[in-house]
């Protein structure tokens, strides 16, 4: 069984997704995972994006924008992977799409 300790918000981030990763590389049950999160801040019109081998962020405003985070390994394929996340501003209005 795969256990992992979540803290807080400030763990929605790429060192959430490193310890996860790492996690799951040293379980038994030898699977990668894809996942994606994201984290919205409306106070500061602010996302964070980040995906692993999973998806990518459409969003959806004034125009139509495609954010990826494609150089991301799935989870559990390496112990030490480094992971990019994308930020992004967010308006009232604009629409997200996983």
């Amino acid at each position: 069984m795969v256990r992992l300790e979540a803290l807080g918000k400030e763990c929605f981030s790429k060192e959430m997704l490193q310890r996860f990763s790492k996690t799951l590389y040293n379980d038994p049950m030898d699977q990668k995972f894809g996942a994606s999160s994201l984290l919205l801040e409306p106070r500061k019109n602010r996302a964070v994006f980040s995906s692993c081998k999973f998806s990518s962020l459409w969003k959806v405003g004034e125009k139509v924008e495609e954010f990826k985070t494609a150089g991301n390994p799935a989870l559990g394929h390496h112990s030490k992977s480094a992971f990019q996340e994308v930020e992004i501003e967010w308006n009232r209005g604009d629409v997200l799409v996983i």
